[in-house]
């Protein structure tokens, strides 16, 4: 069992929380309004998608085809329950646009023309009324993983200044690596406002080759970058693998597809890296980092997480049915391990410091 390391920024999602700053009074700062007013478009495959949404063509023309996985009563999941609507609940933001494609690719057209993501979906961000989000959230990979390593291609082998003319053409990719690239930077050119984070993919309970995993994912992380677009990194922070643990609560397919409790710990993982890096949190949003060392130990109940200081945090810790865990818990270097923890449940009623949490079972 790999050991994990796990550091999320991410506001609750079933709480109010407020932010006490340095003065003689209090500032109220609710996490649910740091992005009011701003809008939030997805691009993914079925992981992403949503009946209703991903396909509707009245908020933008070009949904229609678009094929979805998830849907109501499916697997118990609304759409309050996905991992976008939950980050845009979290951080007061608006859904525009979601096109997401179930089962398509980066690169090739696998469910039909127009279904790889290079293609006109990634300039097909912004509503019918013209209106362009403020953020982006790509979550593309998951189907080009299983694609031949011989068309992966090479990042590094790429010229990232001139993928796309002044006049918006561009010449047609032939791996994954250039069609990532050419999907990033015609939303660069269409959209030069928006900010951009990448997700790399989760790992997959049928991949019996994590090597390669990594050596994917790193693909992802390096295009990203060079693109000037941020790293939301599922893989490695979600705690989503696939072991036989993570697979049982987080994934409701047993095979890849997240289940309510998945798709919480993505959230985490895109508010973390929106309070981390996005220019429209207000530079005074003050947080205190939670470092989590699980071994055969996921999270489950509540959302794991920074809190801002002097708030609650929560969370519940879950190692398999009668299986018991040595777990060690502290703050600001001091140890609270006594304090907090009951039942595999940490509460802490007011956070004045840096959390760490040490599991094992």
């Amino acid at each position: 069992m790999k050991k994990m390391h796990i550091r999320w920024i991410a506001a609750l999602l079933t709480l109010i929380l407020v932010l006490p700053l340095a003065g003689c009074g209090e500032k109220v700062q609710d996490p649910k309004t740091l992005l009011e007013g701003k809008k939030i478009s997805v691009i993914g495959d079925s992981i992403s998608t949503y009946d209703g949404v991903c396909n509707d063509p009245m908020v933008n023309p070009t949904l229609r085809n678009n094929t979805f996985y998830y849907r109501k009563g499916y697997f118990n999941m609304e759409i309050k329950d996905t991992w976008w609507q939950q980050t845009a609940d979290a951080l007061g933001a608006e859904i525009l646009v979601n096109n997401s494609w179930s089962g398509s690719c980066t690169l090739l057209p696998k469910k039909g023309i127009g279904s790889e993501a290079y293609g006109d979906r990634s300039v097909n961000l912004h509503n019918r009324d013209g209106v362009e989000p403020d953020i982006i959230a790509v979550y593309m990979g998951t189907n080009d993983f299983n694609s031949a390593s011989t068309m992966y291609g090479n990042p590094n082998q790429i010229d990232y200044d001139n993928l796309v003319a002044a006049d918006g053409s561009f010449q047609k990719p032939e791996t994954f690596c250039e069609a990532y690239a050419l999907m990033l930077a015609r939303m660069k050119h269409r959209y030069p406002n928006a900010e951009i984070y990448c997700m790399t993919v989760l790992e997959r309970n049928d991949n019996k080759d994590a090597s390669r995993m990594d050596f994917f994912n790193g693909f992802i992380k390096a295009i990203a970058e060079k693109s000037g677009a941020y790293v939301v990194n599922l893989y490695e922070d979600s705690g989503i693998d696939a072991t036989k643990l993570s697979t049982s609560v987080h994934i409701a397919d047993a095979t890849l597809h997240p289940s309510n409790y998945g798709m919480d710990a993505i959230t985490g993982c895109l508010v973390s890296a929106i309070l981390e890096n996005s220019a429209y949190i207000p530079d005074d949003f003050e947080t205190c980092d939670v470092d989590y060392k699980l071994n055969n130990v996921i999270v489950t109940e509540g959302t794991t997480q920074v809190v801002p200081k002097g708030q609650p945090f929560t969370c519940s810790l879950f190692a398999g049915r009668n299986v018991q865990m040595v777990i060690e818990v502290s703050m600001d270097g001091k140890d609270i391990t006594d304090k907090c923890l009951k039942d595999g449940i940490i509460t802490i009623e007011k956070v004045t410091g840096d959390i760490k949490i040490k599991a094992e079972a």
